[in-house]
């Protein structure tokens, strides 16, 4: 795994948790929307 690849997942994963969390009040569905949009 290149080092682009690996700064490429924490990134995306830091920020699903941070949107996850800001909209924690809404439906699960949310959630899915953003793991298909990173």
């Amino acid at each position: 795994m290149t080092v682009s690849q690996t700064v490429s997942q924490t990134v995306s994963q830091t920020v699903s948790q941070t949107v996850s969390q800001t909209v924690s009040p809404r439906p699960p569905s949310s959630s899915n929307l953003v793991s298909a949009q990173a």
